[in-house]
């Protein structure tokens, strides 16, 4: 499926670990979303985990111009989520990326909450 803005893969609230955010971005395991950054932006900042109405396991990654510059451990519904906090100096393209974990795609829900860029000062 598409990417859903503000809400989860299946159309919900976004929400982890029982907290409902109104800002984020849902995608379904496996997809990559790409954003032109063009060395503009000093960091980019989420809160990730898997959506409260799906159980399946995702692995969540941050690619910068190609590099891997995050990657989550696997992540369940109900674990805690994570900060990911990504130096963006000099970075042309951000990649959000989502995985299956290894175990198939079934109800692999990911939500990257309050999800931003910030300029550089």
């Amino acid at each position: 499926g598409e990417p859903m803005r503000d809400r989860s893969a299946g159309g919900r609230p976004l929400s982890l670990n029982g907290e409902d955010f109104e800002k984020g971005l849902g995608a379904h395991a496996n997809s990559e979303v790409g954003y032109w950054v063009g060395g503009g932006f000093a960091t980019f900042t989420a809160t990730v985990g898997v959506d409260d109405g799906c159980s399946g396991s995702v692995v969540f990654k941050v690619v910068c111009d190609g590099e891997l510059c995050f990657e989550s451990p696997v992540m369940v519904r109900g674990a805690e989520p994570l900060l990911v906090n990504v130096s963006l100096a000099g970075v042309e393209r951000l990649q959000l990326v989502v995985g299956d974990a290894g175990d198939g795609i079934g109800c692999d829900h990911a939500n990257w909450v309050s999800a931003k860029v910030e300029s550089l000062k």
